[in-house]
């Protein structure tokens, strides 16, 4: 609403001082009177205005000010000044066909038509530097709003991974296990207890950070594999084989780690039934897989996992997991430099 009213404004104001411009010819001025004239140069001016507006809607989107403003501003500056001119010469032609001064040649507007066009020609340029200061100004606050949501989102994300591993559930295995270890095996009862706390420390650490290496990721991977290796013993195991140049490449933390804790959350573990989980990759993905055992009855879920990971990676590479569920679970996460 807003936008309309200024428009409305600035084409009847500019309609008005075209007016004021021919007024002083004898010709325009008599026909009517100079009510008639003046409402007619104010509600040109304003289609004039919309029209204008049209124009730059149109050029942004095949010619965008981002990809090259030079060719944009010149574009804009000619049409513009071709299409006013052409507007405000068929409406002389109009008016005076529908008075008593019939139509009226080139010749005999000469001179104004001549001051016109350079007049034209410099609220032209005024009006494309003017609107490309405006429009700059509206991408670049969108953008920034942009980005705020995106990192709020981000955010949002990550704190939901951080509650999963800081879950009851997950804190009353923990501890039932270093309960049990500490009357069997008082020395991996403190290995549990060192490894438990290194993978807090280390989760707390990186939970400001949208992206940490690799090589941090598979440590604390193989901390949690150490946590969990102590609860399922033989029955789980983990392989880890990635391309050491992946190493310092970037991933957002937890990722992992959740798709670890997925697997072992969904699938029966025993010694009939063992489950293993492979890390690898190939050119363009980081792959985790695991074997289907069979789904565990009264699992509680915090809807974490796959959709957590998915909205991660689509917020800051603009790149979705794959999931290919056959025989294996599969899920391959882009790799980021």
């Amino acid at each position: 609403m807003k936008k309309h009213l200024v428009v409305v404004i600035a084409g009847a104001i500019a309609g008005w001082l075209l007016y004021a411009f021919f007024s002083y010819n004898d010709d325009l001025s008599k026909a009517g009177g100079n009510v008639i004239p003046l409402l007619i140069s104010g509600l040109g001016g304003v289609v004039l205005a919309y029209l204008v507006l049209k124009i730059n809607s149109l050029l942004n989107h095949l010619i965008p000010w981002r990809t090259n403003v030079g060719l944009r501003m010149l574009l804009g500056i000619i049409i513009i000044s071709l299409v006013a001119f052409s507007f405000i010469w068929s409406g002389l032609n109009l008016y005076s066909s529908l008075t008593a001064n019939g139509a009226i040649g080139f010749n005999h507007y000469f001179s104004p038509l001549f001051k016109l066009c350079l007049l034209i020609f410099i609220a032209s340029i005024i009006y494309q530097v003017v609107y490309f200061a405006l429009h700059s100004f509206y991408v670049y606050t969108m953008l920034h709003v942009e980005e705020v949501k995106a990192q709020r989102k981000q955010r949002e994300y990550q704190l939901e991974a951080l509650k999963s591993q800081l879950s009851p559930h997950f804190l009353f295995n923990n501890l039932n296990s270093i309960s049990a270890l500490a009357y069997s095996d008082a020395l991996k009862a403190e290995s549990f207890i060192r490894k438990m706390a290194t993978l807090y420390e280390n989760i707390l650490k990186d939970y400001g950070n949208q992206l940490i290496p690799m090589d941090e990721e598979i440590k604390n991977v193989k901390a949690y594999y150490f946590l969990m290796h102590s609860r399922f013993g033989e029955s789980l195991e983990l392989n880890i084989e990635i391309d050491e140049e992946l190493l310092k490449s970037k991933i957002p933390p937890l990722s992992i780690q959740l798709l670890i804790e997925n697997a072992i959350k969904h699938n029966i573990i025993s010694d009939d039934q063992p489950l293993t989980i492979s890390i690898t990759n190939d050119a363009q993905h980081i792959m985790v897989a695991n074997n289907k055992t069979g789904p565990r009855l009264n699992v509680a879920s915090h809807r974490i996992g796959l959709k957590n990971i998915s909205n991660r990676y689509r917020l800051i590479s603009q790149k979705d997991i794959e999931i290919d569920d056959g025989l294996v679970f599969t899920v391959k996460l882009p790799i980021m430099t």
